[in-house]
């Protein structure tokens, strides 16, 4: 699909695709339908699955913990992240710690700290 779209802007190198006022990276017509049926089987039979919608509301249950103990108590968060707490504002520390987390490791330290 992209190799068509170039081919079709008449882009001839970087600063031309740079001009673009549209991205010119996209899917084949068949690739996209491909794309959109999986996406609707996904939705149908897995994402919405209890087993998966209980685990998210778990996991969303320990994030919040951890967020609201890690804003009381911001000297817990890892070395890395304690090092910004001089110069960057708490809530943000504590949100680029969090984000970084993996679902395992949240709840390894989620169950470690709260």
């Amino acid at each position: 699909g992209t190799l068509a779209a170039a081919e079709l802007s008449g882009v001839k190198g970087l600063e031309d695709i740079r001009r673009l006022d549209r991205r010119i990276a996209q899917l084949s017509s068949a690739t996209a339908g491909l794309a959109a049926n999986l996406k609707r089987l996904l939705i149908q039979r897995a994402y919405s699955c209890e087993r998966l919608i209980e685990e998210r509301r778990t996991t969303a249950q320990k994030l919040r913990a951890l967020f609201e103990f890690l804003m009381e108590h911001p000297e817990r968060v890892s070395p890395g992240y304690r090092e910004h707490l001089d110069d960057t504002p708490v809530h943000r520390v504590v949100c680029d710690y969090v984000a970084g987390m993996t679902d395992a490791y949240l709840a390894r330290v989620h169950d470690e700290l709260v």
